[in-house]
């Protein structure tokens, strides 16, 4: 007798349990209690994300509206409505000088927290997407 014939024979005098009901159906809501756990930990990361985010952009704003007061920016830029002439006639040192006087510096610094601010408003849809289709699929099943 070979190897695969006696594990066919222990097999084969196992009798098989079905589990009962209550079980199944416990087992299944706490699978579906899980999942609903890790959702509204996604969708709370993603709230605190869009919240941190706007924060630091709105902050970005005001740091780029007072680098912008503070340097030659606005006012090299107002020659263009006051002295048109003079801007039109001398405009490639006209805008070297503008580019020169432009807070660069705040400018990329406004653009991190815009890309998460996005980026977390993206996950927040995504993620309120998927749970509403899913709670759809669950209406139409039950």
């Amino acid at each position: 007798m070979g190897m695969s014939e006696k594990l066919n024979q222990l097999f084969s005098k196992i009798s098989e349990i079905e589990p009962s009901l209550g079980l199944e159906k416990a087992v299944l809501v706490l699978i579906e209690f899980e999942r609903n756990k890790k959702l509204r930990l996604k969708l709370a990361f993603s709230k605190i994300g869009i919240s941190v985010s706007s924060l630091g952009f709105l902050y970005a704003v005001f740091v780029l509206g007072g680098a912008l007061i503070s340097s030659d920016f606005a006012s090299m830029l107002a020659l263009v409505f006051s002295d048109l002439t003079t801007v039109a006639q001398n405009w490639n040192t006209y805008a070297f000088s503008l580019l020169e006087t432009l807070p660069a510096i705040e400018i990329i610094g406004i653009l991190f927290p815009a890309l998460v601010l996005f980026w977390s408003f993206s996950f927040y849809s995504k993620i309120s997407q998927k749970n509403f289709h899913r709670h759809l699929q669950m209406r139409m099943l039950a």
